[in-house]
């Protein structure tokens, strides 16, 4: 621990037996985008109104479309994180023996490096709080920003990316939730 005092471990909350289902990092990150995409959509919809359905395949023609393509949308972002855990379990159990011999005889005193993902299995928890944490902040950097800059100088805001902000944040909460528990390395 780099400092600060340790708090309880996030993989340490109480779930109520009728949420169990969200110990699943795959199923709880797949339900908050389904959550986070469907608020967007309607957000979008209370603040364009009727020129919303224009907006989404379907159109006019068939109005909860919206809604029907944001849950898909959130469903495709879950699914697609659980190809990337599943490959890179796969890494882990296949190519990193593979390197270690190869790496053994052609590069003798290498060091083998993975991606983020691969502390995710270890704090499921940890990795939604802090994938949810990096999101909120985006947008609150984006708030700043455009307050700051005003949109009226013409200038383009980049909208918080999904996947980065789960990638990064999701990290980070891992490695905060092993320094210092749920308040972090603090």
């Amino acid at each position: 621990m780099t400092g600060g005092r340790r708090s309880r471990s996030t993989e340490d909350l109480k779930l109520p037996e009728g949420l169990r289902f969200l110990r699943d990092s795959m199923v709880a990150t797949a339900l908050s985008m389904v959550l986070m995409y469907v608020i967007v959509a309607l957000i979008f919809f209370a603040r364009e109104g009727e020129a919303a359905y224009e907006a989404f395949e379907g159109g006019a023609e068939n109005p909860g479309n919206f809604i029907m393509q944001s849950l898909t949308q959130g469903l495709q972002f879950g699914i697609a994180v659980a190809v990337i855990l599943f490959g890179v379990r796969t890494i882990l159990g296949e190519i990193v023996p593979a390197f270690q011999g190869i790496a053994a005889k052609i590069v003798p005193g290498a060091t083998l490096t993975l991606d983020a993902p691969i502390v995710f299995p270890y704090a499921q928890n940890a990795v939604l709080i802090g994938f949810v944490s990096s999101f909120v902040g985006g947008l609150i950097g984006l708030a700043v920003l455009s307050l700051w800059l005003n949109p009226a100088l013409g200038l383009a805001l980049i909208l918080p990316g999904l996947v980065p902000h789960f990638f990064t944040g999701g990290a980070a909460g891992v490695y905060g939730n092993a320094t210092g528990g749920r308040i972090g390395p603090w």
